[in-house]
């Protein structure tokens, strides 16, 4: 048996969880997309000396291939370089915990005066039986349902975004 409180207190905490492993997971994707670099414009890495950043802000610069693009000129067709940031070229979904949902049947019974779930057991024909195994009674039955949905982009991401499209269309030759 469970007490109430401390399913409740489960859930709350596996939801507060999840809600940081996402964050952490949104975070990453700034990782992915942009490498640092210090005052010099050098990339940082693990070898960089960690004194040499002390006192800077970091500056992420967009990571980005170079493709040839066709384009139509006087003199037919000559292939310009257009520098494609990564970040453009992925579909991001950020995500946060907005509402959760999971569906628990269980049994309810008051012991020394709180209120404290079982899950039912099934037997060896799929019936729910209490923890003694007895499948005669019904027992009193609950349910709880926590939704979880995601969520919109950040504003600051989705600028973000959108900025380096437009420099990305504004190479593109029409």
């Amino acid at each position: 048996m469970l007490s109430l409180e401390n399913f409740v207190s489960a859930v709350q905490e596996a939801v507060a969880k999840a809600s940081e492993n996402l964050a952490k997971y949104n975070e990453d994707l700034f990782d992915k997309y942009f490498y640092q670099t210090d005052a010099d414009g050098h990339v940082v890495t693990a070898d960089t000396d960690p004194e040499k950043l002390m006192g800077q802000s970091p500056t992420l610069k967009a990571k980005s291939v170079t493709i040839e693009y066709p384009k139509e000129t006087s003199k037919g067709i000559e292939q310009v370089e257009v520098q494609i940031p990564l970040i453009t070229l992925s579909p991001l979904s950020m995500t946060q915990i907005e509402e959760a949902k999971v569906k628990v049947d269980f049994q309810l019974a008051v012991i020394d005066g709180q209120l404290q779930l079982q899950f039912p057991k099934a037997n060896s024909r799929g019936k729910a039986a209490d923890s003694a195994g007895n499948t005669g009674t019904k027992p009193a039955m609950g349910s709880v349902e926590i939704h979880i949905k995601p969520a919109e982009m950040p504003e600051g991401v989705k600028v973000v975004v959108e900025g380096y499209e437009k420099v990305l269309k504004s190479q593109v030759p029409n």
